[in-house]
Formats: C-alpha cells, structure tokens, sequence
C-alpha cells in the first residue's frame, strides 16, 4: 500500500507549525512552573532566613544584657576593691578649748599619704600620738600635708587660735591617697569621695 499518495502535504507545513508551537507552549509552561517552584522555595527561604535573624537579635540582645549585667558587676567589685583602703580610715573630730582638733586613724595594711585635714582656708598642724593614748606625742608637729602615715597609726590635725565660731563654721575635711595612688576625701560624717571626680 502507498499511503505516500493520500497525504495532503499542504497541510504539512501547518502540522508542523503546530507542533513547534505546541513544543515551545509546553517548554514555556515548564519553565513557568519550575520558575514559580524557585520563587516559592526563595519565599519559604527568606521566611526561615528571616525567623533565624530574629532569633540571633534576641540572642544578642540577651548577650548585651547580659554583658551589660556583667560590666556592671565588674565595675562595681573593681570599686569596692579600690574604696576597700579608703574606708578603713578614719576621722573623729571634736575640740579642746577653743582648738578645732581632728584625729586621723588609718586601720588599713597599708599606708595612706600626702595626709592633710582642712579645716576650711586654715591651715592645721599634725602630731603623731600614740594610738592607745592620745595624750603621748609620737613625734614632734609639723606642717600638713603629713607625707606616711603607715598602718595602725593615729595623727591628729589641730586648729589652733582661732574663735570657736571659726571652728564650727568651718567643718574638718581630711584628703588623702591610697596605696594605689587614688586621691580621698573624707568628711566628719564619715563621707567618702574620690577626689577630682
């Protein structure tokens, strides 16, 4: 049999257009799909991207909390250790007769220096006295600043010659620096502050 005669080859042309189109049509749907699977999946992407990004922001924000608590502890034990010094010393104040008189105790293991109690604008004079009596001198007077005094020490720093008007009005201040260099301030209500801060 010769089918070859019943073809209608005008037509030919056409079917093969046809099926050219219908390839493309067909690669152009899978190609669609499969662009829309892409998508979907960079969707479902920056959805998981997004979820661990907020995760890391409060984990950091917990770790700068945190790191915040910590600083602040720090800070705090770094001054309690630098104040340790400076709050075994202290000053009673009172008066003999007229005299303003203010007594420096350093119960601290390790010397204070540069010592001086001010007594407003006047100026003092120290003498080391004897820490279980007062009333024994240890030494001679002198003119403040005192450069040591070494631990379990007692100095009194006197105001001499003035009314007692002078001395109520112008209340004691003891300034002195620690073993570690750092500058005091004391007050006769036991005060205690850095100097310069």
């Amino acid at each position: 049999m010769n089918l070859a005669g019943k073809i209608d080859w005008g037509d030919a042309p056409t079917w093969a257009g046809f099926a050219a189109a219908a390839l493309a049509a067909a690669f152009a749907v899978l190609s669609f799909l499969k662009l829309r699977q892409q998508v979907y999946d960079q969707q479902a992407f920056i959805v998981e991207q997004q979820a661990f990004i907020a995760d890391q922001r409060a984990f950091m924000s917990e770790q700068s909390a945190t790191l915040t608590l910590e600083r602040q502890e720090l800070l705090a034990a770094a001054d309690e250790r630098s104040s340790a010094q400076a709050r075994q010393v202290r000053m009673d104040v009172g008066s003999d007769g007229g005299d303003g008189v203010a007594r420096v105790f350093n119960h601290s293991g390790d010397p204070i220096r540069n010592v001086e109690v001010k007594f407003g604008p006047y100026v003092t004079e120290a003498l080391e006295v004897h820490p279980n009596n007062f009333q024994l001198p240890r030494g001679v007077r002198q003119a403040p600043p005192v450069a040591v005094i070494g631990p379990g020490r007692v100095f009194e720093f006197w105001l001499r010659n003035h009314s007692a008007a002078a001395v109520a009005n112008n209340r004691p201040t003891l300034e002195f620096t620690d073993a570690q260099g750092v500058r005091w301030s004391l007050d006769e209500h036991g005060e205690l502050g850095r100097v310069g801060q």
